[in-house]
C-alpha cells in the first residue's frame, strides 16, 4: 500500500488511522496539502512538486518488489505534478490496482493549475479503471 494522504488542513487522512497496516507493505511519507497550505500559486506548485517526488520514490519502492495488489490512497497528491504515464506503468505491475482520488470542484488552486491537472488525470484514470464513487 502506498499512502499519499496529507494530514493537514482538515483534509485527507492516512489509512493507518483506520486500518491495521502492520501486515501490509505500507509506504508513506509526509505529504502536504498544496491548495490549503500554499499561500500563492508558486508555493502551491512547489508543494505539489515536492509531493510528487516523494510519491514517486514510494512507487519505485513498490516496483522493487511488486505485489499482486497495489493500493494507493489519495493518488491525486501525486497527480498534481507527477506523471500519469509513470503511475500507469506502476499500476500495470500489479494484478489489481486500487486508488482513491479527489474528484470535485470544492478545492480550488490559487492559479498554479494543479486543480485542472488533477481533474484531467483523474478523468483519464476513470476511462481505463472501474470507478466506484462515494
Amino acid at each position: 500500500m502506498v499512502d499519499l494522504a496529507p494530514e493537514k488542513g482538515g483534509v485527507g487522512a492516512k489509512l493507518a488511522r483506520y486500518l491495521d497496516v502492520g501486515a501490509l507493505r505500507y509506504f508513506t511519507d509526509d505529504f502536504r496539502a498544496p491548495r490549503i497550505e500554499g499561500r500563492d500559486a508558486e508555493e502551491e506548485l512547489a508543494l505539489a512538486r515536492a509531493n510528487a517526488a516523494r510519491a514517486e520514490a514510494l512507487l519505485k519502492r513498490f516496483l522493487e518488489e511488486p505485489t499482486p495488489v497495489l493500493a494507493v490512497n489519495d493518488v491525486t497528491i501525486y497527480l498534481h505534478a507527477g506523471s500519469l504515464e509513470f503511475l500507469l506503468d506502476v499500476a500495470e505491475r500489479a494484478e489489481v490496482f486500487l486508488a482513491t482520488a479527489y474528484y470535485g470542484s470544492r478545492l480550488r488552486d490559487k492559479g498554479s493549475g494543479i486543480a485542472e491537472r488533477e481533474r484531467r488525470a483523474v478523468e483519464e484514470l476513470m476511462k481505463i479503471c472501474d470507478v466506484f464513487r462515494l
